[in-house]
């Protein structure tokens, strides 16, 4: 049986904090293959997941947010923030569902941000289609990519 309790919540927090990538996960499902994915994710804030998004018809997505908060941005092609959501753990929007083919990114606002993301497997990489107009994960400018996120938040 699986449990998302306190204590789980808490370890992946810690570990998130003392990682290089400030996240750190623990997946629910068995292995790629398992038809559903579902991984529980603790999240500090400067983690970076470069824009992306999923192909494939049925390459949805959905995000739930336990604890903590986080924005949600959604691009056209070009880049430009289309559409944001504030997601948190106290507020009116706490899970969201993402279409295939719809670039997104997260930008964490709060410390301990655990979230739960659930989607169509097996797992493929191939599936990620990562934006051409977006630093990869790793670059000197990731930083100022979310600072400049961030402060255009409406």
């Amino acid at each position: 049986m699986n449990r998302i309790d306190k204590a789980l919540m808490t370890e992946l927090c810690t570990k998130a904090n003392a990682s290089e990538r400030k996240r750190s996960h623990h997946t629910l499902h068995d292995s790629h293959s398992d038809p559903v994915q579902r991984v529980v994710i603790g999240l500090a804030p400067g983690t970076y997941v470069r824009p992306h998004f999923h192909k494939g018809d049925s390459r949805w997505e959905m995000l739930m947010v336990i604890q903590g908060s986080l924005t949600l941005f959604f691009f056209d092609d070009t880049g430009k923030v289309a559409q944001q959501m504030d997601l948190s753990h106290t507020g009116h929007l706490r899970l969201v569902e993402i279409p295939p083919h719809r670039w997104h990114t997260i930008a964490v606002s709060e410390a301990n941000t655990v979230i739960m993301e659930i989607k169509e497997g097996p797992f493929d990489p191939a599936t990620l289609v990562f934006a051409p107009w977006a630093p990869e994960e790793g670059e000197e400018t990731v930083t100022e990519y979310l600072a400049e996120l961030t402060a255009a938040k409406q």
